[in-house]
């Protein structure tokens, strides 16, 4: 048997999930799989619980309601903005995203760039 260590993408495209493999590594040290657990259980423990605050105390906790920046639970009826921490041209180009976008097939970046131009923001900015 034989660990091995895929690099790649997750896509989705028309409702279809595809992964691509750029790489593939041979795993010749134990510690990989090991390091491989602990990644997947910090990205798990990042997007359940959000980014860790002042003395890396985690900035809310899902289960008691308090939002964080993977929760948009504050932004209905508790007056809490769903996208704090972002600049606000980061602000404008979600808000727009959110509201001008009905798949997950992406969104062509002229068109982000078109919504946001009252913001005086330069293409380059936006890309």
């Amino acid at each position: 048997m034989c660990w091995v260590r895929i690099l790649g993408n997750l896509k989705s495209f028309n409702g279809k999930k595809h992964v691509t493999a750029a790489r593939i590594f041979r795993v010749t040290d134990y510690n990989e799989i090991f390091f491989h657990q602990l990644e997947a259980l910090q990205a798990h423990l990042f997007f359940t619980k959000g980014p860790l605050g002042e003395n890396n105390q985690p900035t809310s906790d899902a289960a008691s309601g308090v939002p964080s920046a993977y929760t948009s639970g504050g932004a209905i009826g508790g007056g809490v903005d769903e996208y704090a921490g972002h600049t606000p041209l980061a602000k404008r180009m979600l808000i727009w995203i959110k509201s001008n976008t009905t798949s997950d097939d992406g969104v062509i970046m002229t068109d982000i760039a078109r919504g946001v131009k009252d913001s005086g923001a330069s293409a380059r900015e936006i890309s």
